[in-house]
């Protein structure tokens, strides 16, 4: 059946920034570890160790480092995910009380982030424990002209009251602006301003809201300067300290006396972020080895080193990790090395570096071991807990994680323009019930997985760059592409799109579709919509045109199925950034994009717009045009390598060929490579001979299946130019149970003319920054992690 589509030009959508607060005089006021307490909502609510609990902050700070790279400025990317949602929990709470009488939530704090929200009663899912605004008489809703609603995010004023968009994690929500009474303690703050969620979609919520400590305009700091004159201190306990609590101290009056401080440096492209000029380490007594370059403040890059609350483990530039590493590892000597998901530094024997020291102009931050190792529960494996930061655009961001500021008083002086530290044991505090401990192994992993989503978030955030997340539809809409989170018209609906390499343009299913999905578009509640008539430029340009009345419209075939759509303009949003007269498929433009595993549902991958949002350092190969199929990308295939062994294969298997379609393309919306006959026997002929005598079964339209390991290390598409080397990961499917290993590839079907056309899909893509440069006419390929 023919589906009634709507082809989309692309229109401006202007984002903006966040919400605007007030607060009290100097108090202290309690700061919680998020995993300590009996009430928390961020604590286990299993019995599980110390073990699992590290490994659940790593995957935590992960979902963390996204979402920072995906609050960027002005270079645009787009963030892609594959399908499954990543958990972001934040590290650390306060006790907040809204409204008048209070109602008490814990809000997560952030230096990182400027405006805070909480969930309020009727949001649709949000936790259980939210604001009930109709039991406050200080509430009040702000309406479209007030100042604040031109500095929130995607703003809207469909009725009365102001209302935004924003992301956070892999997560998503709406809210209304409005103002209520908030006491941190026993002093109420009269029309404190923040977003009341309405909906939220996704798990990385902070459950209970959240409050911005950033060092922008709209934060607790830069709105209550007056009362604070812009300072303020948090000491963060022990993460294994279930039973103490630091403290948050508003107001330089409540700071240390004696102190050593540094400049505070202003990235203007972000200027939430708390940067410091970080110029050598020293492990134990020894200035390790690293250049210049690698702390170097660029704030047109986002180079540069912050502090940040949010981000669990340091994340060094990789020269800076690597010479710090490598020296504490030099110091160990023979002792066994062994690792544990992205810390590459353990051992089972004493550590023999007593501390590592932070080195800033005029003040040094020294860690003791509680601040770089990181233990099991019973202290028989420890860890250097930092990390590299991820070779991509996240490589020149330097970030002092919460880990390394623990019992650390960590002082925040705008106003003076500085940033202090003094050692400080904040975890010796009253005791409160003790919480169950998750295991340390899968809390290490969690902490690392939240760390690299954080970074990928902060380095596009610092570097003025935008990133919308992308999925995998088979965990989200059971579908076998990549997706992205599209925003539709004025005010925004969201519909989750499929990205397609080999497609020029873009449509959705409109309300009112025959035979189309329940979730669709409706034109009617935008403001922004129109139809394009027949005489417009771009109605020659799609598929059948046909101008039966004034509204052009034209058919097309995707697939098996068939579309009738009318062509159409509105404003769609793909990241913070604006995309004004985007009309056909990406093949205009440079781009690049990095396609999750397909068995990871969180946002985690990311399609990046524009020359300067792209890797420095890529191999690339030409870009071969085929005006009969102007919209596929053709290269040129030389050979195929298993293992070390080019397979031996006829040149005209990868020929290029215009009349015939002949040749090799990449394409994101195919699932598995596949090659013509001859090359694709080649290559499954050389992995079942290096698997011997094991029996070989297949499954569907997989040939070569074992039950046992695959000895082949790699497989290496050769392109002129460049070599695509693919791990296991990226050629061999496992079963759930990993009982059953398959080689992921297929021979290209007989007797049609894609038995001439080898497809490097989307399997062999993954964790890969593909970068397509049309100008230049160029291909490029990287070895990127973005699951």
């Amino acid at each position: 059946m023919k589906k009634a589509l709507d082809l989309f030009s692309l229109a401006t959508l202007l984002m903006l920034s966040l919400v605007q607060a007030l607060f009290t005089p100097n108090t202290n006021i309690k700061i919680y570890h998020a995993n300590t307490l009996l009430i928390s909502p961020f604590s286990p609510t299993s019995q599980l160790s110390w073990e699992h609990t590290v490994l659940q902050m790593q995957s935590n700070d992960n979902a963390r480092l996204h979402y920072l790279s995906s609050r960027a400025s002005a270079r645009p990317i787009v963030p892609i995910a594959a399908g499954m949602t990543i958990t972001h929990n934040p590290s650390y709470i306060v006790r907040a009380r809204i409204g008048t009488p209070p109602q008490t939530l814990l809000m997560a704090v952030d230096t990182g982030n400027d405006a805070s929200w909480i969930p309020c009663t009727g949001c649709l899912g949000c936790s259980a424990t939210s604001f009930d605004s109709a039991k406050s008489s200080t509430f009040r809703t702000l309406p479209c002209d007030a100042t604040q609603c031109s500095q929130v995010p995607s703003s809207s004023c469909g009725g009365a009251t102001c209302g935004f968009n924003w992301s956070y994690g892999g997560s998503s929500f709406s809210a209304n602006l409005v103002q209520d009474a908030v006491g941190l303690t026993s002093n109420p703050i009269a029309g404190y301003t923040f977003g009341c969620v309405q909906t939220a979609k996704g798990t990385s919520l902070p459950p209970q809201g959240l409050l911005g400590l950033g060092r922008g305009p709209l934060s607790l700091t830069s709105q209550t300067s007056e009362l604070y004159q812009s300072t303020f201190s948090y000491c963060l306990p022990n993460l294994k300290s279930a039973n103490f609590t630091g403290s948050l101290k508003l107001g330089p009056e409540n700071q240390p006396k004696k102190i050593n401080c540094t400049p505070l440096l202003r990235n203007e492209r972000r200027s939430s972020l708390y940067y410091a000029n970080l110029t050598a380490i020293k492990v134990g007594r020894h200035v390790v080895c690293i250049p210049p370059t690698a702390f170097a403040f660029n704030p047109s890059t986002g180079g540069g080193t912050f502090f940040d609350s949010g981000t669990m483990f340091t994340s060094l530039v990789k020269p800076a990790y690597t010479a710090v590493r490598d020296e504490l590892r030099r110091r160990m000597g023979n002792a066994t090395l062994s690792s544990l998901g992205g810390f590459d530094t353990c051992y089972t024997v004493p550590i023999v570096v007593p501390t590592i020291t932070f080195m800033f102009p005029d003040m040094n931050m020294t860690l003791h071991q509680d601040n770089f190792l990181i233990r099991s529960s019973y202290g028989t494996t420890s860890c250097l807990a930092m990390m590299a930061a991820p070779d991509n655009v996240d490589s020149e961001v330097n970030v002092i994680g919460s880990f390394q500021q623990q019992n650390q008083r960590i002082v925040i002086d705008e106003l003076n323009s500085r940033v202090c530290v003094s050692r400080e044991p904040c975890s010796k505090l009253p005791r409160l019930p003790a919480r169950t401990q998750l295991s340390w192994q899968d809390t290490v992993l969690q902490m690392q997985s939240n760390d690299k989503a954080r970074l990928l978030y902060l380095s596009s955030l610092v570097a003025g760059r935008s990133i919308v997340p992308l999925a995998s539809a088979r965990a989200v809409v059971q579908n076998p592409t990549y997706i992205v989170k599209a925003k539709i018209g004025t005010p925004a609906q969201t519909l989750l799109m499929a990205v397609d390499t080999s497609n020029d343009a873009a449509w959705v299913p409109c309300t009112g579709c025959v035979g189309c999905s329940s979730t669709t578009y409706n034109s009617a509640k935008s403001s922004t919509f129109k139809p394009l008539k027949c005489g417009a430029a771009q109605c020659s340009q799609v598929p059948n045109p046909s101008c039966d009345g004034a509204t052009c419209g034209f058919n097309m075939t995707y697939g098996s199925s068939a579309v009738t759509a009318t062509l159409v303009q509105d404003n769609v949003t793909l990241a913070t950034d604006s995309i004004h007269g985007y009309t056909f498929g990406l093949y205009r433009s440079t781009f690049s994009y990095c396609l999750p595993s397909y068995k990871s549902v969180g946002f985690t991958g990311s399609l990046r717009l524009g020359p300067n949002s792209q890797p420095l350092r890529i191999k690339t190969t030409q870009l071969l045009k085929n005006p009969r199929r102007s919209s596929f990308y053709y290269v040129n295939l030389m050979a195929i390598r298993v293992g070390r062994r080019v397979v031996n294969i006829p040149p005209s298997a990868f020929a290029f060929d215009p009349n015939t379609g002949a040749g090799t393309v990449f394409d994101s919306g195919t699932v598995f490579t596949s090659l013509v006959k001859p090359a694709y026997t080649a290559v499954r002929d050389e992995v079942r001979r290096r698997m011997g005598n094991a029996t070989v079964s297949s499954l569907g339209g997989f040939d070569t299946c074992y039950s046992v390991p695959f000895n082949v290390p790699t497989i290496t598409f050769m392109f002129s130019g460049m070599n695509v080397t693919l791990p296991q990961d990226n050629f061999i499917i496992r079963s759930s149970s990993s009982t059953i290993s398959c080689l992921a590839m297929a021979a290209a079907p007989e007797g049609n003319v894609n038995s001439v056309l080898n497809v490097i899909a989307s399997f062999q893509q993954q964790n890969h920054r593909i970068l397509i440069d049309v100008p230049n006419s160029r291909l490029g390929v990287a070895r990127e992690p973005c699951s």
